[in-house]
């Protein structure tokens, strides 16, 4: 199938893709389905293939791309991530612990058969962070140093969404993007903030 919700529009485009995904699950035949709409391969695939300039990136469940990619490219082009060059510091049974470039500490998990399983110390890598993936603290009073684990930054621009807020924060003139559960207390532009990255979603990639 080549695109074939295209020219439909965004209620039609969901009500058709369930009928093509039922149909296509009664008849239990396998079918190649192309399209540019990410949230429309995750929908409906039970294994999506990445493919940029010829080049074969991943194959893995919707699921294992988004939360595990294995390329830079991919964590980038699958969904929003922020993705933020790092140096591998040491490695330990499950974890492996980087340097970003302003000198920031992060501990990401180590899994068998992904880039964060071959890495070795004083490795060019890359580490992908999801908006969803931090917490986020306003800094009140004087400013405190960040501990290992956390980044600083100020806010740039704060978007209300509905359930969640999306912040843009500059880290070190690196624009982060940020999603968090809406509160009364939300930052606002300006505001100096601290994120912390969840452990077990900071991903290690391939640059």
């Amino acid at each position: 199938l080549d695109e074939p919700l295209s020219n439909l529009d965004a209620k039609l485009r969901e009500e058709t893709r369930a009928e093509i995904r039922g149909t296509q699950k009664a008849a239990g035949i396998t079918s190649i389905y192309v399209t540019h709409d990410q949230a429309e391969a995750m929908a409906m695939s039970d294994r999506v293939a990445i493919l940029e300039s010829g080049r074969l990136h991943q194959v893995a469940p919707p699921r294992e791309v988004y939360h595990r990619p294995a390329t830079s490219f991919v964590a980038r082009f699958i969904g929003r991530s922020n993705v933020l060059p790092c140096t591998v510091l040491a490695i330990g049974s499950d974890t492996v612990d980087v340097r970003l470039e302003d000198g920031s500490l992060l501990r990401a998990p180590r899994v068998a058969g992904t880039p964060s399983w071959l890495a070795a110390v004083g490795d060019q890598a890359a580490v992908s962070l999801r908006p969803e993936a931090f917490t986020m603290s306003v800094q009140h009073g004087a400013p405190s140093l960040p501990e290992a684990g956390e980044l600083e930054g100020t806010v740039k621009t704060a978007e209300f969404t509905g359930a969640v807020n999306v912040y843009e924060v500059d880290w070190n003139g690196t624009e982060l993007v940020v999603s968090v559960p809406d509160a009364e207390d939300r930052a606002q532009p300006g505001d100096r903030v601290i994120l912390a990255p969840h452990p077990a979603r900071v991903w290690l990639v391939a640059p």
